[in-house]
């Protein structure tokens, strides 16, 4: 099997002597072929390997062309062609025995041709190519496109930088969602009011005063008022004057017309300590105070108890569980601004 081969426009490696001339079809390798009608005329192909073959195309008119054929100088074999109905490429005109491996000459030389003067360039063979055996030489390995191995590590670069950006924005927009609004009733010092004012959830947690509801009493064994224990008693209020079938407990609107005195939350240090309805106490007083019918007072009851919350709701709402006999009075509850 040859390993080279070389064409016969190949001139770094075939010298021409003589007439010679150039034709070829596509059938040919690379389109050109070498022919000659002069006895004579040679050409010398310089090979390394240890064989070599000489190829060519055929017509009708070659039946019969001679052509020696010599290596290094050695004494030429002759060949002799024969015909083919019409052009016929790729036919084998003589073959070298083997040789050794090395630097070759193979000089080829026109003895014998079919001249007609009407067809000029009929009557001859046409050389196309020679296949040289060279062991030494290893098959060509398959090319690798260096251009798609190069296009495809760019690609994979430019997907992968696009997904590392694709992921800090998306972890950016998260940091930059602001929080949703918080709707928190608008407090003034009169009391809750109806409007509405927003205002952002914090991002750290806070710290919140928190009011604490508890029952306004003193007692002897506890200074600490801000987290009272449960009371062991309450404190009697004195309340006076209570109407015959309905009494109210108001406040009354001028401090001096005031008929009954409120013995409220007295100390055993104190105990004549006396607070009016409206005089403030340790919280602002209420914007209203809610008006409960009570009933009557017993002949033998000249006092009850009374208990005010604050920053609490009532504790007891249903009317018929305010009497007097069984329990004490709740007082509105007072609220603090806050």
């Amino acid at each position: 099997m040859p390993n080279s081969v070389i064409d016969d426009q190949d001139l770094s490696r075939i010298n021409y002597k003589g007439e010679w001339v150039r034709g070829g079809n596509s059938r040919e390798l690379d389109g050109t072929v070498a022919s000659s009608t002069r006895v004579g005329d040679s050409f010398v192909v310089s090979f390394y390997g240890n064989a070599i073959a000489v190829y060519g195309t055929i017509d009708d008119s070659s039946a019969g062309v001679q052509s020696n054929y010599s290596i290094d100088g050695a004494d030429p074999q002759t060949a002799t062609s024969q015909g083919g109905a019409g052009d016929t490429p790729n036919q084998q005109f003589w073959k070298s025995p083997t040789l050794t491996l090395g630097q070759h000459a193979l000089d080829v030389t026109m003895v014998k041709v079919n001249k007609d003067p009407q067809e000029p360039t009929e009557g001859t063979i046409w050389f196309d190519y020679f296949a040289v055996t060279d062991p030494t030489i290893r098959p060509l390995k398959r090319k690798v496109n260096v251009g798609a191995v190069v296009g495809g590590l760019i690609g994979g670069f430019a997907l992968l930088a696009l997904l590392v950006l694709l992921f800090f924005w998306r972890r950016r927009k998260r940091r930059d969602i602001k929080p949703q609004p918080l709707v928190r009733p608008k407090v003034d010092d009169d009391g809750i009011s109806n409007s509405l004012q927003t205002s952002e959830i914090p991002r750290t947690p806070q710290s919140h005063s928190t009011v604490m509801p508890f029952t306004l009493y003193t007692d002897p064994n506890h200074t600490n008022a801000s987290s009272p224990p449960l009371p062991s008693k309450y404190t009697r209020l004195q309340v006076s004057e209570l109407d015959g079938q309905q009494s109210r407990i108001n406040p009354p609107s001028d401090p001096s017309s005031t008929s009954g005195s409120v013995d409220a939350y007295s100390s055993p240090e104190s105990p004549n300590m006396q607070i009016s309805p409206t005089s403030k106490l340790s919280r602002p007083p209420a914007p209203s105070v809610d008006t409960r019918q009570l009933p009557s007072p017993s002949p033998n009851q000249t006092g009850v108890d009374a208990v005010r919350h604050v920053d609490s709701g009532v504790r007891n709402l249903a009317p018929s569980a305010i009497t007097i006999p069984f329990g004490p009075v709740e007082l509105p509850p007072v609220y603090s601004a806050v």
